[in-house]
């Protein structure tokens, strides 16, 4: 038996809440002379995941080559509207047998562009309404180009549309009531550097176009954004469209990152392709690490001779620990108005945090972990536009119980993946006041509304294995996701009270999404039994 070689990985684990540009063309001949050096621009900038979307299938190879050597790279098969006339069975049947690829998390680019004739009109519909199929078939959004051809893109979607197609309208550069009928078939749709221009009649697009709806992309090397415009566009520059969002939205440039983020993971699945790459690749790596450990090497002749080594002896006491954790939460909400749809985000930042928890080692590489977590949002009475209304902070308390899947589970510092539920219990305002005098006056144990639900929460980081005469010391850095699975109900105030004149503000039912964002540190402790 020849001997076995383990190629060295390393894999974005902390995808969560940095950029991630979700369209680039870095195949294109115009990085040729700087490819690498253009990737560690990206990755220096906090730029996590780079999709990198196939237009014809001579580049499908290419491209595939590229998410094989930068783990952060993530790749779409699909045909380009302008080569629609190659398309044939042979290529369809390609592009299904490719999805199953764990680095293929889209199908696209395709679509439809009437401004080019490279490909006649009928063709180009019938390979885009193709593609569409092979998107439901095998599970994956669709990326979507569209130029030109706003009506024929959106009846071919909304004739496809049965509940399992989506997928992003990408360089949306459409008006108002495209934008309006995309959303409402159950697409995304993704900005890239057109908007910053000067010239740009976008920005009332932009503004109408919700936070928890968009992403965000260069399409590199094309349309760089103010102020690199009239030159090669690359993915260290999506930042510029980030900032152009978020001076629209009148909100943080941390906000538009995390939620054009959060899109981009929940619509390509960026969370389960960790997952997959991590049990896969690293577990593959770490069984091989133990394996070279274990196992004697004869240069004579390649073979691997087994022997009866046991593992180090602080690895057979990681079985049972307990942890405290210390941690900053910060909570996004979403609020939509029930009668009339419009809405708002806020997000709190730097919210302590503190908890602790059980972890159980159900294998080397997979243990299960119950954990708590408590949280105070004093920060939501500060924000009030009438003191008197809110008194008392928002409390907030998670529930965990994760599966942990360690990369590389026998080595010294250790990178893992986190997946599970949450049982959520919230305190908030339930929108009455303190002013016996006021409409809609409370006693203080009427002020706050409990609001319980379930969630998913998800998370990376990685650990330090310290091993002692008495047990195993394990210092962890993570970060942490909380998604509930469905939206609660409140009161909002729109404005402050005029006590003097006897006017109250008026109050509307809002339905509230959140997640929570927790960067944690967490100190384990397995003991020697």
């Amino acid at each position: 038996m020849k001997a076995r070689f383990v190629k060295e990985r390393a894999f974005s684990i902390l995808p969560f809440f940095s950029m991630i540009d979700t369209h680039a063309h870095l195949d294109n001949n115009q990085f040729d002379d700087d490819r690498h050096a253009t990737f560690q621009r990206a990755l220096d900038a906090g730029i996590t995941n780079i999709i990198i979307p196939s237009i014809h299938p001579d580049n499908f190879d290419a491209v595939h080559r590229l998410a094989d050597t930068y783990e952060q790279v993530f790749r779409g098969v699909g045909v380009h509207p302008h080569h629609a006339h190659e398309a044939t069975h042979k290529i369809y049947d390609m592009m299904e047998k490719q999805s199953d690829d764990e680095k293929v998390i889209a199908i696209g680019e395709i679509g439809i562009d009437y401004y080019y004739d490279f490909s006649p009109k009928e063709t180009q519909k019938t390979t885009f309404r193709e593609q569409l199929r092979i998107a439901k078939r095998t599970g994956l959004p669709a990326i979507i180009h569209n130029r030109e051809a706003d009506t024929d893109v959106l009846t071919i979607i909304e004739e496809e549309q049965d509940g399992t197609l989506k997928g992003v309208l990408h360089c949306f550069s459409s008006d108002i009531e495209v934008l309006k009928r995309a959303l409402a078939l159950g697409m995304l749709v993704s900005f890239t550097g057109n908007i910053t221009y000067k010239k740009s009649v976008l920005g009332e697009v932009v503004l109408h176009t919700p936070l928890d709806k968009m992403m965000i992309e260069t399409d590199a090397p094309y349309m760089a954004p103010v102020p690199h415009r009239g030159k090669r566009n690359e993915p260290v520059y999506v930042q510029y469209i980030a900032e152009k969002i978020a001076e629209i939205h009148n909100t943080s440039l941390a906000q538009v990152i995390a939620m054009t983020s959060q899109n981009a993971q929940s619509l390509f699945r960026f969370l389960m392709c960790l997952l997959i790459l991590t049990a896969t690749m690293f577990v593959q790596d770490g069984y091989a690490q133990k394996k070279s450990s274990n196992d004697q090497y004869d240069d004579r002749d390649e073979e691997i001779i087994e022997t009866e080594r046991p593992l180090p002896k602080w690895w057979q006491n990681k079985t049972v620990g307990v942890s405290f954790s210390l941690s900053t939460n910060t909570i996004v909400e979403t609020a939509t108005a029930l009668d009339t749809n419009s809405r708002f985000s806020t997000s709190f930042e730097g919210l302590f945090a503190f908890g602790g928890g059980v972890s159980y080692s159900l294998l080397d590489w997979l243990n299960v972990e119950g954990s708590y977590l408590y949280s105070r949002n004093t920060k939501v009475a500060e924000r009030q536009l009438d003191s008197k209304r809110n008194q008392l902070p928002n409390t907030h308390q998670s529930f965990n119980l994760s599966v942990r899947t360690i990369a590389n589970p026998y080595a010294k510092v250790n990178f893992f993946g986190t997946i599970g539920m949450s049982y959520l219990i919230n305190k908030v305002w339930a929108g009455k006041s303190t002013d016996p005098g006021s409409p809609d006056y409370a006693p203080d144990d009427q002020l706050l509304l409990s609001v319980n639900q379930l969630g998913l929460n998800a998370g990376a980081g990685f650990s330090i294995n310290i091993p002692t005469s008495f047990g195993m010391f394990q210092p962890t850095a993570e970060w942490r996701l909380d998604f509930p699975f469905a939206s609660d109900n409140r009161l909002i105030q729109l404005g402050p009270d005029n006590e003097e004149l006897g006017i109250y503000a008026p109050r509307k039912n809002y339905e509230v999404a959140t997640f929570y964002s927790l960067p944690r540190f967490t100190l384990y402790f397995y003991p020697q039994w």
